[in-house]
């Protein structure tokens, strides 16, 4: 993740580079960071959820006291926390991380660029929320399908296209390893029928 913020540190105006720099240089070295525009996201690990919420206060206080340098305001109410882990056990667990005297808030099912991530990493909701939206978008396509007028069929494959095959391809690499199989066969149930249709 580094490597791609150093990527994209080229097109960020030089005033706001020395920013950018100085925040990329508080934190760790195995501490994930990944920023995107003006969204911030950490990412710590550990075998002991306790020593791992350490680790995380550590990092959010720095990133308190870079904006306090900068003279940054940030907000509170939007930073939320989560603990990740394949322990079922360890799912009901709450991190306990205060930002500036705020104890942040948990966010069970986070989003990142787009993908909705669930504590356990299943990406169950955020498989269902393709689903749906693979399923609306099949209703749109099977309208203009049964339309008098009708649309030539490469017409359709554009539509299908850009409006379905695009929403399983989004970050796809990212999400779909994660997935069981079951989950991938209900993701793809929508999309046979949008193949159809197009």
């Amino acid at each position: 993740m580094r490597g791609a913020y150093r990527h994209a540190e080229k097109q960020v105006p030089p005033s706001l580079q020395q920013v950018f720099n100085d925040l990329m240089g508080v934190f760790q070295e195995d501490t994930l960071v990944s920023v995107y525009a003006d969204d911030l996201a950490l990412a710590v690990s550990h075998r002991k959820k306790e020593t791992a919420t350490e680790r995380m206060q550590m990092e959010v206080n720095k990133v308190a006291r870079w904006a306090e340098m900068w003279r940054l305001t940030l907000d509170k109410r939007k930073s939320k926390v989560c603990l990740f882990t394949s322990a079922s056990s360890e799912r009901s667990w709450v991190p306990r991380v205060t930002l500036m005297n705020t104890e942040l808030q948990e966010d069970q099912n986070p989003v990142l660029l787009g993908e909705k991530y669930d504590k356990g990493l299943t990406l169950t909701r955020h498989t269902e929320d393709v689903k749906s939206k693979m399923a609306q978008k099949n209703r749109i396509l099977s309208t203009v399908v049964g339309a008098t007028w009708g649309w030539k069929k490469a017409s359709m494959r554009t539509v299908y296209t850009a409006t379905q095959r695009s929403l399983v391809e989004y970050a796809a690499p990212d999400w779909t390893p994660w997935l069981s199989r079951g989950s991938l066969w209900k993701d793809r149930r929508g999309q046979p029928r949008g193949l159809w249709l197009g």
